[in-house]
């Protein structure tokens, strides 16, 4: 998504046609590290809204989507305490931070020898183990925390204080740590992961034609704060 997203934002800062524009990304949930991503890289933009994205490292969004309810994991995760699974995922984590260079084959090799000593054995998932697809080991992989901290252009995170996706209180807490008078953070109250009003069920999402009709407030505090930029 990086790849593609890079290349998308070099053809239209190359169009002679586009050079006086101001060029600014809003990205959403795991949409929004494709955009920090991208920054990360060393490509250069005006401002950048991080709209409910997981800012912490490490797969961590994870634990919170387990802790919040929103998924259970017993399909990777098969213990019936939920303090089991935050222990293999804490587990899964500091193997990953630990050996960050090594190519996924590998790291799963460790993941397996390490995990198993927590435990985590042939009857604790149903076909695949918690870190066996590619997306969520390269997931747990990412770490934008110094980009954050030395970010120079105007960045807006928002989120709903209702988000069962991404932690409201951890995310923005992070972020107003790092002291960067560029980072402005604003939780919405009542608002969900998708700033609109209500619960979010993650299995129909796709069947749910007006996930983007966010709140008003909400959008128009998106759009002024655009314009002022």
């Amino acid at each position: 998504m990086k790849r593609d997203l890079t290349f998308f934002i070099n053809a239209l800062k190359n169009d002679v046609q586009l050079s006086n524009k101001t060029f600014g990304l809003l990205g959403h949930s795991f949409g929004g590290m494709a955009t920090i991503g991208v920054v990360q890289n060393g490509i250069k933009i005006d401002f950048l809204i991080q709209w409910a994205t997981p800012t912490e490292k490490y797969g961590k969004s994870m634990k919170y989507q387990l802790e919040s309810g929103l998924f259970d994991f017993n399909s990777t995760l098969k213990f019936d305490d939920k303090h089991k699974k935050l222990e293999i995922m804490d587990v899964v984590s500091k193997v990953v931070e630990n050996n960050l260079t090594d190519d996924n084959k590998t790291l799963r090799k460790k993941l397996d020898k390490e995990t198993k000593k927590h435990g985590y054995k042939r009857k604790n998932w149903v076909r695949f183990k918690y870190y066996t697809a590619t997306p969520t080991l390269d997931l747990i992989r990412q770490n934008y925390e110094e980009t954050y901290k030395n970010i120079d252009i105007p960045l807006f995170y928002i989120i709903g204080s209702e988000d069962k996706f991404v932690s409201p209180k951890d995310n923005t807490e992070l972020l107003n740590t790092f002291n960067n008078n560029n980072i402005e953070t604003r939780i919405f109250k009542g608002l969900n992961h998708y700033l609109t009003i209500g619960e979010i069920n993650p299995i129909k999402i796709r069947k749910t034609p007006i996930l983007y009709d966010i709140d008003n407030e909400a959008l128009e505090e998106i759009i002024e704060w655009t314009l002022s930029k």
